[in-house]
């Protein structure tokens, strides 16, 4: 199985979801498009004391006891948030969820990747036409 790393620690998926309290202070210290400091991690950081990695959709939380990244999912509401926020937007205070994967979004999960591109049925033969116009679409040959 694939290891996942960040900064060379192992990163694990979440068992539970966490709930942040986002306040107004939290929102006037943060910094735009800083993974590190912004509104989300400032919240983490004050909730848990832990390093944290924020991204669109991911935020890591450095687990010292364990010396590991564990990874969460970020809501819909709360994605949204982030990107207005760092286009220049207002960051809404509140209570947010930090969900844990789902089954299939989970880390070692295959999402797919490469089909078989071997043919289980052979190609067809291709239909040779005849008595059709030599020039189909150039009017330029055609005689008036």
């Amino acid at each position: 199985m694939k290891t996942y790393t960040i900064n060379g620690r192992q990163c694990i998926d979440a068992t539970e979801s966490m709930n942040l309290y986002i306040t107004d202070i939290d929102c006037q210290l943060a910094s735009r498009k800083d993974h590190t400091n912004c509104v989300i991690s400032r919240a983490c950081m004050k909730l848990t004391g832990c390093d944290v990695l924020v991204y669109r959709s991911r935020v890591y939380v450095k687990q010292t006891y364990q010396d590991v990244w564990v990874r969460y999912v970020i809501e819909n509401t709360l994605h949204t948030q982030v990107i207005a926020f760092d286009q220049g937007g207002k960051f809404n205070p509140g209570q947010y969820t930090l969900n844990k994967p789902a089954l299939d979004k989970r880390l070692g999960n295959s999402s797919g990747g490469q089909k078989n591109t071997a043919r289980k049925t052979p190609r067809k033969r291709p239909i040779r036409l005849t008595n059709v116009r030599p020039y189909g679409g150039t009017w330029q040959n055609v005689a008036v």
